[in-house]
């Protein structure tokens, strides 16, 4: 299995940089007391946030990337130990070029954070 997958389109390479995490989200009414005592209303368990990244991607697999995650939300496959598949989105995508070879084929390194729905 290859570690992410965005709807039908698998990356054409496993990316350089991935990281998953997982987070719960409380109500407003979650804190602690003046005591110290801890009160969590839970709201959501299981949610999760991957950042991932690709080094010196030509022009075609950035473009095919940045394709598969233009939706709104969109159906993410991922490695955490066993596959799992959650609704996501993307935020702020960063695409920093890198060079320029003798062709004239452009490289890049693309990142982004998905986050569950």
């Amino acid at each position: 299995m290859s570690l992410i997958k965005f709807g039908n389109y698998t990356p054409a390479e496993d990316p350089s940089t991935y990281s998953v995490t997982i987070s719960d989200l409380d109500s407003d009414g979650s804190g602690r007391s003046e005591t110290g005592v801890m009160t969590r209303k839970r709201i959501r368990a299981g949610l999760y946030k991957i950042s991932v990244g690709w080094t010196n991607i030509d022009d075609t697999s950035r473009s095919a990337i940045l394709s598969a995650i233009s939706g709104s939300f969109f159906s993410v496959t991922f490695d955490d130990g066993s596959e799992v598949t959650q609704q996501m989105y993307v935020s702020d995508r960063s695409n920093e070029l890198k060079y320029t070879d003798a062709s004239g084929t452009r490289f890049w390194d693309v990142s982004f954070d998905l986050v569950s729905k």
